[in-house]
């Protein structure tokens, strides 16, 4: 007698259909580019805020596009400070009383 075996899983007919939401993808393919215009119109308009971009974006050299995330003072102020942009490093520490502004502006070189 022939030992059993478990059933066959039949294959439907039509293949299922997978979305795959690209938004990422296509963000960080613009952001390589140098597509800023597209990057800042993706920024503005899709659920992409998230520590995890922003992160992303200061790894890999653009914290003044991540500034453009960031609604917190203290980060938007370090994220300033990194891409020299001393006007909003300022904004930031205003609003904050951020009160070692003088003493990182000291240690960078501000032009």
């Amino acid at each position: 007698m022939p030992a059993s075996y478990p059933s066959l899983v039949t294959v439907p007919t039509h293949p299922a259909v997978v979305q795959i939401d690209t938004t990422e993808y296509v963000f960080k393919l613009a952001l390589l580019q140098h597509k800023f215009e597209q990057v800042l119109k993706m920024i503005k308009g899709s659920a992409l805020c998230g520590q995890s971009i922003i992160s992303y974006l200061q790894s890999k050299g653009f914290p003044e596009v991540a500034l453009h995330f960031v609604k917190d003072e203290r980060t938007r102020f370090n994220l300033a400070i990194e891409c020299g942009n001393i006007e909003v490093a300022l904004q930031s520490a205003q609003v904050h009383h951020i009160r070692i502004f003088m003493l990182c502006c000291s240690s960078h070189r501000c032009s």
